[in-house]
């Protein structure tokens, strides 16, 4: 490139990202932040370097700006967002927009009604994000119009399916199709919409769910059984990962397919809660009560037999639960490979390690255990294992029952006591102390649980580690310390 077309390229006008509020921004407001006129006087003079224009207001306002843009644009996103509040009629997009000469690839509408908009405007987007008010006949209409779409979200649908309202037909062919993302309180809308249409095997498909409470017994089993034939036969293996966050106030439940990451997998199901009851029951009255204590059971209509991969993060709240409830939860994964766990999880490990028949046993095929910032200290003589016991020791109590899928224990939750204290099974801790819990009796007891002592590795990482620690986990097992491995391991 010779220097007069570098300067040719540096004297074209740089492209501008214009975000403005038009109408009022609450319901209540006396006055409009924007009127529609001020905003189509601002954007006629700038039409032809817009990138990215994002309109954010009440309808009317938001719809007579767009009416009243003719001028050809060199616009490529188009963003509309209509607050919550504003309910009504459709939302129509003028058929003259920039006079029809405006090269739009990505279109993003969020409200709680219908999106109208030209033919010509659907033909060439490659990312198209809706929600709200969305009738399914109307979205399959409008995705037969997008040949050439690489991204599709569909978020907070308001408004209920009826699969019978469609005619049966072949499914849409989405042959560039990379993304598919639902965002909804259901899976419902992502089991309806897959079965019409026809997406490559190689693109990603994530349904996130976020709901304040369980939903009623069974009201999901059909949606969720039917997830697995999208993705099994795809992927090597099935679901592969899973990662727990929170606990029963808040938290996330993560599963996904191939890759390391779950935003590259060509499947991923998330569940989102927050605000739910803490204890398990939650609020009788009216039958809330958190997903947390129900993962087992989203485990098994997940078909997650086959993860290999689980990461445990700590709950945010620390709201203690009975041990028996991770058994019952681990025993859903009998071909788990690697163990994650983060600060709080020590529980996890003592879960893991007391069931009294070999039967019952879980994490068979546990190669390694990485443990993140948790505290260890040197084991007692008495807690040493010999490989037939469970050695948990004082710091964690005997469990309540047999722990067996079988027959699920009567509470999986441990009633919370008053002045920042936790009651855990018969013993009370302090809801600071329980934050950092001795992850050495439980690790001690997983390790000497195998039947090949030594098999397995453990990667300790910015961990606390008392002296005389590593001697008797060298004994079990292969150690690794932050980037060295111990001497003395097997």
């Amino acid at each position: 490139m010779s220097w007069v077309d570098v300067l040719q390229q540096r004297s074209k006008p740089l492209l501008l990202d214009v975000h403005l509020r038009v109408g009022r921004r609450e319901i209540d407001d006396p006055q409009v932040t924007m009127t529609a006129y001020a905003a189509v006087t601002i954007l006629k003079g700038i039409s032809h370097r817009l990138r990215s224009l994002r309109l954010d207001g009440s309808r009317e306002h938001v719809q007579s700006t767009l009416f009243n843009l003719h001028t050809p644009s060199s616009l490529q996103s188009l963003s509309i967002d209509i607050p919550v509040w504003d309910l009504g009629a459709a939302f129509n997009v003028p058929e003259n927009l920039f006079s029809c000469e405006a090269p739009i690839r990505s279109l993003s509408f969020s409200a709680d009604r219908t999106l109208h908009a030209p033919d010509w405007l659907f033909h060439g987007l490659t990312s198209f994000k809706t929600g709200g008010n969305v009738p399914l006949l109307d979205l399959l209409d409008a995705l037969r119009l997008m040949p050439f779409l690489k991204h599709f979200t569909l978020f907070k649908c308001t408004v209920v399916w009826d699969e019978d309202d469609v005619f049966p037909s072949a499914p849409i062919t989405m042959n560039r199709l990379e993304e598919f993302i639902v965002r909804t309180e259901s899976p419902q809308y992502f089991v309806i919409l897959v079965r019409h249409l026809a997406i490559p095997d190689a693109a990603r498909k994530r349904l996130a769910i976020r709901t304040l409470a369980a939903p009623e017994w069974g009201s999901w089993t059909t949606w969720l059984e039917a997830l697995p034939p999208h993705y099994a036969a795809r992927t090597r293996g099935g679901l592969q990962h899973i990662r727990i966050s929170g606990g029963p106030t808040r938290g996330r439940f993560l599963t996904w397919t191939d890759e390391y990451y779950d935003d590259m997998a060509r499947f991923c199901f998330a569940l989102e809660w927050n605000g739910s009851p803490p204890a398990q029951g939650g609020v009788q009255a009216i039958e809330l009560e958190s997903p947390f204590y129900h993962l087992h059971t989203l485990c098994d209509e997940l078909n997650a037999g086959g993860v290999r991969k689980v990461i445990v993060d700590g709950d945010p709240s620390h709201i203690a639960v009975a041990k028996g409830y991770w058994h019952q939860l681990l025993l859903r994964l009998p071909c788990v490979e690697e163990l994650w766990l983060y600060p709080g999880t020590a529980e996890v490990l003592c879960s893991a390690c007391t069931p009294p028949t070999a039967a019952d046993r879980i994490l068979q095929l546990l190669m390694r255990v990485y443990i993140v910032e948790g505290r260890l200290s040197a084991p007692r003589p008495a807690s040493l294992i010999t490989g037939t016991g469970s050695g948990i020791g004082e710091t964690f109590p005997a469990v309540e029952g047999d722990g067996s899928s079988s027959e699920p224990q009567t509470s999986l939750a441990s009633p919370l006591s008053e002045c920042g204290l936790i009651a855990a099974e018969g013993e009370v801790v302090r809801r600071e102390e329980s934050r950092n819990l001795d992850m050495t009796p439980g690790l001690m007891a997983l390790l000497g649980g195998t039947a090949a002592p030594g098999s397995r590795e453990v990667h300790l990482r910015n961990c606390e580690v008392e002296d005389g620690t590593l001697a008797a986990l060298c004994a079990l097992a292969r150690v690794r310390r932050d980037h060295d491995w111990v001497p003395g391991g097997s």
